[in-house]
Order: structure tokens, then sequence, then C-alpha cells
């Protein structure tokens, strides 16, 4: 909304039938998925066998992609991804 030369946003609040949160509650799950297969894929690599990351780090991404997996998808709590430690 314009108000003298100026735009505000305006909210409302309003009750939803359980139809109507069904459909939120599955565009917020669809929406998690994506971002959680993409952190996914994103750390794909560090499971191959052939990569030089220590044995520690290996399980550490494997610990994560683990808990990505299991979040939650209607309110997950995102865990921060291991520092990459290489084989010297």
């Amino acid at each position: 909304e314009q108000i003298e030369g100026k735009w505000y946003t305006k909210y409302s609040v309003a009750d939803m039938d359980d139809e109507a949160k069904a459909a939120v509650d599955a565009a917020t799950i669809a929406s998690n998925k994506v971002t959680r297969n993409k952190k996914l894929s994103d750390t794909d690599w560090t499971q191959l066998a052939d990569v030089n990351l220590t044995a520690d780090c290996k399980a550490a991404f494997a610990a994560y992609r683990q808990t990505l997996r299991d979040l939650d998808m209607l309110d997950p709590t995102w865990p921060d991804m291991p520092e990459e430690v290489w084989v010297s």
C-alpha cells in the first residue's frame, strides 16, 4: 500500500481451514526438501572412495548427510556443514 509516496507492506491475519493449512504445510515441506536435496547433492563428492579427506572428516560428512535425511521437513533445524580436512 502506498501512503504519502512511501510503499508499505500490509499484512492481515486470517483463520485457515484444514485444507488451507495442509496446502501451506505441503508447500513448506516441498521447499525444505529442495533445500535438503541441494545440501546433499553439494556433499555427494565427500563420500567417494577416492576423495582424500581424513577418515574423521568423511565420517563427519556422513553424519551430516544422515542428519539432513532425518530432518523434520515441516520445521527443520539445519545442521552446520563440517569443514573439509584433507589427508596431507
